[in-house]
Protein backbone atom coordinates (compact mmCIF):
# COMPACT_ATOMS: atom_id res chain seq x y z
CA UNK A 1 0.00 0.00 0.00
CA UNK A 2 2.83 1.94 0.80
CA UNK A 3 4.85 1.78 -2.32
CA UNK A 4 1.35 2.45 -4.46
CA UNK A 5 0.88 5.91 -2.08
CA UNK A 6 4.56 6.86 -2.96
CA UNK A 7 4.03 5.91 -6.87
CA UNK A 8 0.92 8.46 -6.39
CA UNK A 9 2.28 11.11 -4.79
CA UNK A 10 5.13 10.51 -7.65
CA UNK A 11 2.85 10.73 -10.43
CA UNK A 12 1.45 14.00 -9.18
CA UNK A 13 4.35 15.73 -8.50
CA UNK A 14 5.39 15.09 -12.31
CA UNK A 15 1.56 16.22 -13.58
CA UNK A 16 1.90 19.20 -11.31
CA UNK A 17 5.58 20.03 -12.87
CA UNK A 18 4.19 19.73 -16.59
CA UNK A 19 1.23 22.13 -15.28
CA UNK A 20 3.86 24.46 -14.18
CA UNK A 21 5.95 23.71 -17.56
CA UNK A 22 2.92 24.61 -19.59
CA UNK A 23 1.81 27.22 -17.99
CA UNK A 24 4.70 29.39 -17.95
CA UNK A 25 5.78 28.10 -21.20
CA UNK A 26 7.29 30.63 -23.66
CA UNK A 27 4.00 32.22 -26.32
CA UNK A 28 6.03 33.15 -29.14
CA UNK A 29 5.23 36.66 -30.80
CA UNK A 30 4.40 38.65 -28.12
CA UNK A 31 1.86 36.17 -27.48
CA UNK A 32 -0.51 37.61 -30.60
CA UNK A 33 -2.38 36.17 -32.65
CA UNK A 34 -0.78 35.28 -36.22
CA UNK A 35 -1.88 36.72 -39.03
CA UNK A 36 -2.66 35.94 -42.58
CA UNK A 37 -1.99 36.38 -45.92
CA UNK A 38 -2.82 40.01 -44.85
CA UNK A 39 -0.64 41.85 -43.39
CA UNK A 40 -1.23 43.20 -39.60
CA UNK A 41 -0.19 45.65 -37.54
CA UNK A 42 2.41 44.65 -35.01
CA UNK A 43 2.26 44.86 -31.78
CA UNK A 44 0.14 47.99 -31.83
CA UNK A 45 0.58 50.25 -28.66
CA UNK A 46 3.68 47.89 -27.30
CA UNK A 47 6.08 48.58 -30.09
CA UNK A 48 4.37 50.29 -32.88
CA UNK A 49 2.85 53.19 -31.75
CA UNK A 50 1.09 55.99 -33.75
CA UNK A 51 3.15 58.86 -33.33
CA UNK A 52 6.68 57.09 -34.17
CA UNK A 53 8.93 56.07 -36.70
CA UNK A 54 9.42 52.04 -36.18
CA UNK A 55 10.95 49.95 -38.40
CA UNK A 56 14.30 47.24 -39.08
CA UNK A 57 12.94 44.24 -36.97
CA UNK A 58 14.67 40.99 -36.52
CA UNK A 59 14.38 38.05 -34.08
CA UNK A 60 16.92 36.26 -32.29
CA UNK A 61 17.04 32.59 -33.50
CA UNK A 62 15.43 31.16 -30.45
CA UNK A 63 12.42 33.67 -30.99
CA UNK A 64 12.93 34.83 -27.40
CA UNK A 65 14.31 38.26 -28.16
CA UNK A 66 12.57 41.07 -30.86
CA UNK A 67 15.03 43.75 -31.51
CA UNK A 68 13.90 47.36 -33.55
CA UNK A 69 14.64 50.88 -34.13
CA UNK A 70 12.50 53.75 -33.98
CA UNK A 71 13.47 57.13 -35.27
CA UNK A 72 12.44 59.93 -37.33
CA UNK A 73 13.20 60.69 -41.32
CA UNK A 74 16.20 62.85 -40.05
CA UNK A 75 18.11 60.05 -38.13
CA UNK A 76 18.45 62.76 -35.28
CA UNK A 77 17.22 60.51 -32.57
CA UNK A 78 17.51 56.80 -33.48
CA UNK A 79 17.21 54.34 -30.59
CA UNK A 80 17.62 50.73 -31.00
CA UNK A 81 15.29 48.34 -28.42
CA UNK A 82 14.70 44.74 -27.26
CA UNK A 83 11.91 43.12 -25.81
CA UNK A 84 12.72 39.76 -24.18
CA UNK A 85 10.42 36.80 -23.07
CA UNK A 86 11.77 35.77 -19.60
CA UNK A 87 10.43 33.24 -18.00
CA UNK A 88 7.75 32.50 -20.07
CA UNK A 89 6.90 36.11 -19.90
CA UNK A 90 7.13 39.24 -22.22
CA UNK A 91 8.36 42.16 -20.45
CA UNK A 92 8.69 45.90 -21.53
CA UNK A 93 10.73 46.61 -24.33
CA UNK A 94 14.42 48.05 -23.39
CA UNK A 95 16.54 50.66 -25.07
CA UNK A 96 19.96 48.81 -25.77
CA UNK A 97 21.63 51.80 -27.01
CA UNK A 98 22.47 53.98 -24.46
CA UNK A 99 26.14 53.15 -23.85
CA UNK A 100 25.42 51.53 -20.63
CA UNK A 101 26.31 47.61 -19.92
CA UNK A 102 24.17 45.02 -22.33
CA UNK A 103 20.82 43.14 -20.52
CA UNK A 104 22.25 39.47 -19.95
CA UNK A 105 22.16 37.69 -22.71
CA UNK A 106 22.16 40.95 -25.67
CA UNK A 107 25.68 41.09 -27.49
CA UNK A 108 27.43 43.62 -25.75
CA UNK A 109 27.89 45.07 -29.22
CA UNK A 110 24.42 45.81 -29.59
CA UNK A 111 25.10 48.31 -27.06
CA UNK A 112 28.68 48.92 -27.26
CA UNK A 113 29.09 50.13 -31.10
CA UNK A 114 28.22 53.13 -32.73
CA UNK A 115 25.81 54.24 -36.16
CA UNK A 116 25.04 49.94 -36.49
CA UNK A 117 21.59 50.32 -38.26
CA UNK A 118 20.60 46.69 -38.18
CA UNK A 119 21.85 43.52 -36.74
CA UNK A 120 21.29 39.85 -38.02
CA UNK A 121 21.69 36.18 -35.93
CA UNK A 122 22.72 33.25 -38.24
CA UNK A 123 19.74 30.37 -37.84
CA UNK A 124 21.76 28.47 -35.13
CA UNK A 125 21.82 31.35 -33.28
CA UNK A 126 25.58 30.86 -32.60
CA UNK A 127 26.58 33.67 -34.12
CA UNK A 128 25.33 37.57 -34.15
CA UNK A 129 26.05 40.34 -36.49
CA UNK A 130 25.71 43.99 -36.79
CA UNK A 131 27.04 47.16 -38.77
CA UNK A 132 29.13 50.09 -36.78
CA UNK A 133 31.52 51.63 -35.89
CA UNK A 134 33.77 51.87 -31.95
CA UNK A 135 34.31 55.65 -32.36
CA UNK A 136 31.23 58.02 -32.77
CA UNK A 137 32.94 60.37 -35.07
CA UNK A 138 34.15 59.88 -38.81
CA UNK A 139 37.47 58.75 -37.97
CA UNK A 140 36.44 55.37 -38.41
CA UNK A 141 35.01 53.61 -41.32
CA UNK A 142 32.01 51.05 -40.18
CA UNK A 143 31.98 47.64 -40.74
CA UNK A 144 30.70 44.26 -39.77
CA UNK A 145 31.36 42.90 -36.33
CA UNK A 146 30.46 39.39 -35.15
CA UNK A 147 30.25 38.19 -31.90
CA UNK A 148 29.75 34.26 -30.73
CA UNK A 149 27.74 32.57 -28.62
CA UNK A 150 30.03 30.35 -25.99
CA UNK A 151 28.59 28.42 -23.36
CA UNK A 152 25.65 30.75 -22.82
CA UNK A 153 27.41 34.27 -23.45
CA UNK A 154 28.42 36.44 -25.94
CA UNK A 155 32.13 36.82 -26.67
CA UNK A 156 33.91 40.64 -27.17
CA UNK A 157 32.83 41.92 -31.12
CA UNK A 158 35.41 40.82 -33.36
CA UNK A 159 35.57 43.50 -37.11
CA UNK A 160 35.12 41.34 -40.23
CA UNK A 161 37.41 44.13 -41.80
CA UNK A 162 35.10 43.60 -44.92
CA UNK A 163 37.00 45.25 -47.84
CA UNK A 164 34.35 48.27 -48.42
CA UNK A 165 35.24 50.96 -50.28
CA UNK A 166 35.36 54.39 -48.53
CA UNK A 167 31.94 56.59 -47.76
CA UNK A 168 30.35 53.13 -48.31
CA UNK A 169 27.06 53.34 -46.29
CA UNK A 170 25.78 50.02 -45.19
CA UNK A 171 21.94 50.30 -45.07
CA UNK A 172 21.28 46.48 -44.11
CA UNK A 173 22.56 42.95 -43.95
CA UNK A 174 21.85 39.41 -43.36
CA UNK A 175 23.76 36.48 -43.22
CA UNK A 176 23.42 32.34 -44.39
CA UNK A 177 23.70 29.38 -43.23
CA UNK A 178 27.11 29.22 -44.24
CA UNK A 179 28.04 32.61 -43.31
CA UNK A 180 28.21 34.68 -46.12
CA UNK A 181 27.04 37.86 -45.36
CA UNK A 182 24.81 39.81 -47.83
CA UNK A 183 25.25 43.58 -47.37
CA UNK A 184 22.64 46.59 -48.76
CA UNK A 185 25.69 49.23 -49.66
CA UNK A 186 25.02 52.95 -50.82
CA UNK A 187 27.61 55.60 -51.88
CA UNK A 188 25.77 59.04 -51.86
CA UNK A 189 28.79 60.83 -54.06
CA UNK A 190 27.91 58.33 -56.64
CA UNK A 191 24.28 58.32 -56.62
CA UNK A 192 24.35 54.08 -55.98
CA UNK A 193 22.43 51.83 -53.92
CA UNK A 194 22.69 48.31 -54.70
CA UNK A 195 23.11 44.45 -52.67
CA UNK A 196 26.15 42.94 -52.37
CA UNK A 197 27.85 39.12 -50.97
CA UNK A 198 30.68 39.09 -49.05
CA UNK A 199 31.67 35.09 -49.05
CA UNK A 200 33.19 33.22 -46.21
CA UNK A 201 36.16 31.52 -46.85
CA UNK A 202 38.34 30.31 -44.11
CA UNK A 203 35.99 32.71 -41.80
CA UNK A 204 37.34 35.73 -43.65
CA UNK A 205 35.69 37.71 -46.13
CA UNK A 206 38.45 38.51 -48.94
CA UNK A 207 36.43 40.01 -51.46
CA UNK A 208 32.71 41.79 -51.79
CA UNK A 209 30.51 40.78 -55.31
CA UNK A 210 28.02 43.21 -56.57
CA UNK A 211 25.01 40.95 -57.00
CA UNK A 212 22.93 43.63 -58.05
CA UNK A 213 22.12 42.97 -61.54
CA UNK A 214 22.19 39.07 -60.83
CA UNK A 215 18.94 39.44 -58.92
CA UNK A 216 17.73 41.96 -61.47
CA UNK A 217 17.40 44.52 -58.77
CA UNK A 218 17.48 48.40 -59.15
CA UNK A 219 18.43 51.19 -56.97
CA UNK A 220 18.25 48.88 -53.75
CA UNK A 221 18.23 49.74 -50.10
CA UNK A 222 17.02 47.13 -47.89
CA UNK A 223 17.41 43.25 -48.57
CA UNK A 224 16.81 39.53 -46.56
CA UNK A 225 18.63 36.59 -47.77
CA UNK A 226 17.04 32.94 -46.77
CA UNK A 227 19.35 31.56 -44.71
CA UNK A 228 19.69 28.26 -47.15
CA UNK A 229 19.69 30.84 -49.97
CA UNK A 230 16.60 29.73 -51.80
CA UNK A 231 15.20 32.98 -52.40
CA UNK A 232 16.59 36.58 -51.54
CA UNK A 233 13.64 39.87 -50.69
CA UNK A 234 14.28 43.23 -51.32
CA UNK A 235 13.11 46.52 -51.54
CA UNK A 236 13.22 48.60 -55.11
CA UNK A 237 12.78 52.52 -55.24
CA UNK A 238 10.74 51.98 -58.06
CA UNK A 239 9.27 55.49 -58.61
CA UNK A 240 6.91 54.54 -61.48
CA UNK A 241 7.63 51.03 -61.12
CA UNK A 242 5.43 48.65 -58.97
CA UNK A 243 2.68 50.14 -56.41
CA UNK A 244 4.48 53.11 -54.34
CA UNK A 245 7.80 54.33 -53.28
CA UNK A 246 9.22 51.84 -52.43
CA UNK A 247 7.49 48.18 -53.20
CA UNK A 248 9.45 44.79 -52.19
CA UNK A 249 10.34 41.88 -54.68
CA UNK A 250 11.49 38.24 -54.52
CA UNK A 251 13.99 36.55 -56.72
CA UNK A 252 14.22 32.99 -56.10
CA UNK A 253 17.64 30.88 -56.80
CA UNK A 254 17.98 28.67 -59.50
CA UNK A 255 20.74 26.69 -58.69
CA UNK A 256 22.96 25.86 -55.39
CA UNK A 257 25.33 28.88 -55.62
CA UNK A 258 23.54 31.77 -55.55
CA UNK A 259 24.90 32.67 -58.86
CA UNK A 260 21.45 32.13 -60.72
CA UNK A 261 18.32 33.64 -59.25
CA UNK A 262 14.51 34.07 -61.25
CA UNK A 263 13.20 37.57 -62.31
CA UNK A 264 11.92 39.68 -59.55
CA UNK A 265 8.50 39.43 -58.76
CA UNK A 266 6.30 42.14 -57.14
CA UNK A 267 4.73 40.87 -53.89
CA UNK A 268 1.80 42.37 -54.79
CA UNK A 269 -0.89 44.80 -53.80
CA UNK A 270 -1.64 43.24 -50.45
CA UNK A 271 2.01 44.14 -49.28
CA UNK A 272 3.04 46.89 -51.72
CA UNK A 273 1.02 50.15 -51.28
CA UNK A 274 1.00 53.07 -52.73
CA UNK A 275 3.32 54.62 -49.88
CA UNK A 276 7.35 53.37 -49.25
CA UNK A 277 6.86 49.76 -48.37
CA UNK A 278 10.31 48.12 -47.19
CA UNK A 279 12.66 46.61 -44.63
CA UNK A 280 11.72 42.97 -45.57
CA UNK A 281 12.59 40.01 -42.79
CA UNK A 282 11.56 36.74 -42.46
CA UNK A 283 10.98 34.95 -38.75
CA UNK A 284 13.84 32.27 -38.08
CA UNK A 285 10.91 29.72 -38.50
CA UNK A 286 10.17 30.49 -41.49
CA UNK A 287 6.54 31.49 -40.34
CA UNK A 288 5.85 35.13 -41.02
CA UNK A 289 7.14 38.20 -42.86
CA UNK A 290 8.43 41.19 -41.02
CA UNK A 291 8.43 44.64 -43.24
CA UNK A 292 8.02 48.17 -42.43
CA UNK A 293 5.90 50.81 -43.99
CA UNK A 294 6.21 54.07 -44.29
CA UNK A 295 4.41 57.78 -45.41
CA UNK A 296 1.91 56.89 -42.64
CA UNK A 297 0.83 60.54 -42.18
CA UNK A 298 2.98 63.36 -40.05
CA UNK A 299 3.85 64.42 -36.82
CA UNK A 300 5.80 67.55 -36.57
CA UNK A 301 6.82 67.38 -40.10
CA UNK A 302 8.13 63.82 -38.91
CA UNK A 303 6.77 60.84 -41.17
CA UNK A 304 5.87 58.00 -39.64
CA UNK A 305 6.47 54.55 -39.98
CA UNK A 306 5.18 51.10 -38.31
CA UNK A 307 5.94 47.50 -38.42
CA UNK A 308 3.68 44.81 -40.19
CA UNK A 309 3.87 41.11 -40.09
CA UNK A 310 2.08 38.49 -42.53
CA UNK A 311 2.08 34.66 -43.68
CA UNK A 312 5.36 34.00 -45.68
CA UNK A 313 3.08 32.23 -48.10
CA UNK A 314 2.73 36.12 -49.70
CA UNK A 315 6.53 34.81 -50.50
CA UNK A 316 5.86 31.10 -51.19
CA UNK A 317 3.07 31.22 -53.49
CA UNK A 318 5.13 33.21 -55.99
CA UNK A 319 7.31 30.54 -57.09
CA UNK A 320 6.43 28.67 -60.22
Amino acid sequence: MKRRQNTLFYLFVFIFALSCTAKNAAKPYLGLTPPGITPVLFAPDTICRPDRYEQYSVWSADGMQFYYQHTDETWDNSNRFVIENKNGKWGDPVRIDAGDEAPNGIPEMFVSLNWGMTQAFTSDGKRAYIAGTKTKDDSEEPNIWMSQKIDSKWSDPINLDLPLKKNEQIWYISVSNDQDIYLTLGNEEENRYGIFRAKCVDGKYPEIEDITNKIGAKRCFFHFIDPEEKFILFTIWGGKIGHGQHDIYVSFSEDDKGNLWSKPKNLGPEINTDICDMAPYVTPDGKYLFFSRRGLGKKDKVELADIYWVSSEVIHRLKD
